[in-house]
């Protein structure tokens, strides 16, 4: 998994001319190839299903880029809409409160990072309309897993979570058949 990290961030960083000329797969990555550094404000989104290894690489990435200004839907509807429902109407909001903060920083010249699903089509097409009226370059980073491994890693998150080692997820209404 550190690999395909550490290419994800090669890649971010390579020129968009150079990665037109030539799709290069994580294990085709040359650490000499010509990097740029992401400067001035941008959206990097990354998104995918639940247990997807989305907060794995967004963790990765941090470490790496510290100046960035990072949110989270799960951890901003945790903080700022606590509570045991976690409805569409709730999901909605912290999705809505990610993008006023994401603007705020835009308007302020700062990069931002998300990290959410995007499944629903409401989320994405806010999104779109964010990076349209800021006018910043979006960078999508799709995380996918095998249903079996993303069911795997909700089982051990689950049980992390009961011996209280890990606090309270935000996916708290996902079931294994959700997951997979």
């Amino acid at each position: 998994m550190r690999s395909i990290v550490t290419w994800i961030i090669r890649w971010l960083r390579q020129s968009a001319s150079e990665r037109d000329r030539s799709a290069v797969t994580p294990t085709e990555a040359k650490p000499a190839q010509r990097s740029i550094a992401l400067t001035g404000p941008y959206v990097l989104v990354f998104c995918g299903p639940p247990c997807g290894g989305k907060s794995f690489v967004l963790d990765a990435f941090k470490r790496a880029h510290p100046e960035v200004c990072c949110y989270e839907m799960d951890s901003i509807r945790l903080n700022k809409l606590p509570g045991p429902i976690n409805d569409d109407g709730a999901r909605g909001a912290a999705y809505r409160i990610m993008h006023f903060y994401s603007a705020r920083d835009l308007k302020a010249k700062r990069p931002v990072t998300l990290n959410a699903t995007y499944m629903p089509a409401r989320q994405r097409a806010e999104l779109a309309a964010l990076v349209v009226r800021q006018n910043v370059p979006l960078y999508v980073v799709q995380c996918v897993c095998f249903p079996n491994t993303a069911t795997k890693r909700f089982e051990e998150r689950l049980l992390r979570i009961r011996r209280r080692s890990e606090p309270e997820h935000a996916g708290s209404d996902l079931t294994i058949t959700r997951v997979r």
